[in-house]
């Protein structure tokens, strides 16, 4: 009920947005780039997720006597539905809320609105590197078994931490790691692609297996089965943190300039990188060392980019700045913050489903409150 009402709002949001202001220009506080702008929306929107998790998905896609609900379709259309185009959708629709909505409305500057908002902004971020601390013996299989791994999995957790919050003091820092990121993802798939020879006959190939998306796109609407629901609940949890930041960095896009921006720009290096691990998964190539390790440690660049970018949106929606605070005090204060929601999501005492079901009901009173807001406002005009 939960994901079937936020899916609901996001497809009014997104109507109205492309039928009545699609040529809106939009500004931000602070504009950017248009080429940092999608790569900060690309690296932190997908965070290390997108690296590590696909390879290990297909399989369990392929398997449609366990997995009955994904016999619609091929492994490769449905990793591609669970990471792109329409679920890209929820991310637009806050946006263009945070454009137009919220200026007039003011609803996250409501003081149990703000913290509500910027708590579970906080919580996402831990989320991201939780998933990343649990995905690491599968990258670094060599060294998995040894008595000294988990030594490693946590001090290698708290660099990453400590780098994204001192990464996340100043914006300058944030940009760069964001243009890194995405410069090194695509190096990643390039260099993939020809270690596995997936040359453009192989990606002719498997084009049309991703193109079987768009034949059952009504299909990844509502929830396919558990694990579909957790990534619907996932997206929804970024989704007020990302819509948000975009929307400070706009630089006077047009409504439907955005919509492209959100739903097909990102869509296509998303496919050629799941072309690329689809065919290391169809011909059983055991990837190299090099490669499991590249693949986690442009992860881990991901994620680090994620959480600068989040840690630096609620501590200045808090005023817990390094302006504030001071260097040493802002590195510490965070720090200490994502270490604890990381443990908290490491050993399950929150999962992703919590802070996602909690996004969707802040989503449905910005909605009674708006159109509150729209009635009373009929009334004074009417008087």
């Amino acid at each position: 009920m939960l994901l079937g009402f936020g899916i609901v709002c996001v497809a009014l949001i997104s109507g109205y947005a492309l039928f009545f202001k699609g040529r809106q220009r939009h500004y931000g506080e602070q504009p950017i780039s248009s080429f940092t702008l999608f790569a900060l929306l690309f690296t932190a929107g997908l965070d290390g997720g997108l690296i590590i998790l696909p390879l290990t998905e297909f399989a369990q896609y392929a398997d449609t006597v366990t997995h009955p609900e994904y016999a619609f379709s091929n492994p490769l259309a449905i990793e591609f539905g669970f990471w792109a185009f329409l679920v890209w959708l929820i991310y637009f629709a806050s946006c263009f809320y945070f454009c137009f909505f919220e200026p007039h409305l003011r609803f996250f500057e409501i003081p149990i609105v703000k913290w509500i908002h910027n708590v579970l902004i906080a919580f996402t971020c831990a989320f991201s590197a939780a998933l990343l601390f649990n995905s690491l013996p599968w990258y670094f299989p060599q060294w998995a078994q040894a008595t000294y791994f988990s030594v490693f999995s946590i001090g290698l957790m708290i660099t990453i931490i400590f780098t994204s919050v001192f990464f996340s003091s100043k914006f300058s820092h944030v940009k760069q790691l964001g243009r890194l990121s995405f410069i090194a993802f695509i190096l990643l798939t390039g260099s993939m692609a020809i270690y596995s020879q997936c040359d453009r006959h192989a990606l002719n190939e498997y084009l049309p297996l991703i193109g079987d998306y768009f034949l059952n796109m009504e299909q990844f609407i509502f929830p396919l089965g558990d694990y579909h629901e957790f990534y619907l609940f996932w997206w929804f949890a970024w989704s007020i943190m990302i819509g948000q930041f975009v929307a400070q960095h706009v630089n006077g896009q047009q409504t439907w300039q955005l919509l492209v921006m959100f739903l097909v720009i990102p869509a296509i290096p998303i496919a050629i990188w799941f072309m690329v691990l689809y065919h290391f998964y169809m011909h059983d190539i055991l990837a190299h060392p090099f490669f499991l390790q590249a693949m986690a440690w442009v992860g881990i660049l991901f994620v680090i980019n994620s959480l600068d970018t989040l840690i630096r949106l609620y501590s200045s929606n808090l005023n817990l700045t390094a302006e504030q605070l001071g260097q040493k005090s802002y590195v510490l204060l965070h720090g200490a913050i994502m270490m604890l929601l990381t443990a908290m999501f490491s050993f399950d005492y929150i999962k992703i489903h919590h802070i996602g079901g909690a996004v969707i009901v802040l989503f449905a009173v910005m909605c009674i409150f708006g159109f509150n807001k729209y009635l009373k406002a009929l009334q004074a005009r009417d008087n």
